[in-house]
């Protein structure tokens, strides 16, 4: 199997960035991140971390910040000086990216501190604007933002940020340099992630320029791609004509998102077997593919030496599904059990909750789910983390939809995601700290709670269900 390419984000990068907070202290944050350079090249030692994550049979890789509900973006104490107010810090922390779109918290170690910034590399004053933990986090760069044609462009994004607390003098200012290689449509990576074995299928992850992960499982006989990603002008017919080691193969959309079927057509074109779900086909708006196969719970995806089981998972889209290897251990679930990749920050979206399916149903499904999966799943690939979540995600998500479900508005907390993100939404139902915890939950209900809730009813209001009166299927 041919060497991986580099896919894009380094495991030593989250490393350091889950401690980011706690360790800056005084120290000017450039020396803080010249001190730390494995954490600055961002891409390389992946694929070590992420063959340990698949030899691991269970436990997680952090459990650190487990149960803690409020994400309000403060720092983690840090030592400083009584007479100023504590340097701001920025999660995920400064250093070179390869991805396509990023935002950024900022915090102080002062409790109450108020922290201004800029994005031009000015210097911030008190007349600088203000960071809002409640309205998100701060878009630093979106697709392909200020990058020309051509494909690697580099971007430099330079944050620079002071903090005012009350009878403190003001923080020094903290600069933050972010560099980004920009990738544009027509642009795959591939990472493997698992060698090919007499009876164990090959697994590699394919990312797009949006950083859109794909997989390609390559079995013995025939190789299936899961999702299709954001890019449709890029040749990827021919891409897996190469990793695939001359086998014929499938592709199948866990759901119908434009972000995870856009080669649809190109595959059909191509006399591929495609597999959309039909309840996703109106995403796919006046241009509705002709020739798609109809996946349905319980179809199996024969490979030869591993065979893949649909399930079916409403709520993200009404057809949502997942699928599971339980040879290996390994469940594809795209975007149905959420995303919570930490570098964008991203979280679960539920589209279709509120609409054609309810926050109750979609939590009947993942009960329903845990039990059809009996223990067989072991890790969680999902359409956007860099790396997988260990199954215990499956866990939490199951504890924040009950949370939801329980409590109703009082569930809520600020979003990790700015509001033009998520359709208006400040607020979202989370469970751990997504600094720390890679396995942390965070749900934005589309239509639930968006500024425009009143016109797109049902909004959730405080104790809707009542829950002394609320049967839950038994876990």
């Amino acid at each position: 199997m041919r060497k991986a390419m580099q896919a894009g984000i380094v495991a030593a990068g989250f490393a350091a960035a889950f401690g980011f907070f706690g360790q800056l202290g005084d120290v000017p944050v450039a020396l803080a991140a010249a001190a730390q350079p494995a954490a600055q090249t961002v891409g390389a030692g992946q694929a070590a971390l992420v063959q340990a994550l698949l030899a691991k049979e269970n436990g997680s890789p952090s459990t650190a910040g487990t149960g803690q509900r409020a994400l309000s973006g403060v720092a983690l104490p840090v030592r400083t000086s009584q007479a100023k107010t504590a340097q701001p810090g920025a999660y995920p922390m400064p250093g070179t990216y390869e991805i396509s779109y990023s935002h950024i918290r900022l915090g102080s170690a002062t409790p109450g501190a108020e922290i201004h910034y800029t994005l031009d590399g000015t210097k911030p004053t008190q007349d600088s604007p203000v960071f809002d933990p409640a309205k998100g986090a701060i878009p630093i760069l979106e697709f392909g933002a200020g990058a020309s044609q051509k494909p690697g462009t580099e971007k430099t994004v330079v944050v620079k940020a002071i903090a005012f607390s009350k009878g403190s003098a003001p923080s020094d200012v903290a600069t933050l340099r972010y560099n980004f290689v920009v990738h544009q449509p027509g642009y795959f990576s591939y990472e493997v992630l698992r060698e090919a074995a007499p009876d164990t299928p090959a697994l590699i992850r394919i990312s797009d320029y949006a950083r859109v992960n794909m997989f390609l499982v390559v079995g013995s006989q025939r190789a299936l791609l899961i999702d299709s990603g954001l890019d449709a002008k890029g040749d990827l017919y021919s891409l897996i004509q190469k990793l695939d080691g001359g086998l014929p193969f499938d592709v199948i959309s866990l759901h119908g998102h434009a972000d995870h079927a856009a080669q649809t057509q190109n595959f059909l074109d191509k006399h591929i077997k495609v597999y959309v779900p039909h309840k996703d086909l109106s995403w796919f708006g006046d241009n509705i593919p002709q020739g798609t196969l109809d996946p349905q719970e319980g179809d199996k995806f024969d490979l030869g030496n591993t065979v893949l089981t649909a399930y079916a998972v409403p709520g993200h889209t009404v057809g949502s599904l997942v699928l599971l290897d339980a040879k290996t251990g390994d469940l594809y679930s795209s975007d149905s059990l959420g995303s919570n990749d930490p570098l964008g920050p991203n979280s679960g979206l539920l589209d279709d909750v509120g609409l054609e399916c309810s926050m109750d149903r979609y939590y009947t499904a993942l009960v329903d789910l845990k039990h059809k999966l009996n223990g067989r799943a072991k890790r969680i690939f999902t359409g956007h983390n860099p790396l997988p979540l260990d199954i215990k995600y499956l866990d939490n998500l199951i504890a924040t939809v009950k949370d939801a479900l329980d409590r109703g508005e009082s569930a809520l907390v600020p979003s990790i995601r700015p509001p033009e993100s998520t359709y208006g939404s400040t607020t979202m139902f989370g469970y751990g700290d997504y600094r720390v915890d890679p396995n942390s939950v965070a749900i934005n209900p589309k239509y639930l709670h968006a500024k425009d809730a009143l016109e797109n009813p049902p909004k959730i209001i405080k104790g809707y269900l009542g829950p002394k009166t609320r049967v839950y299927p038994k876990l």
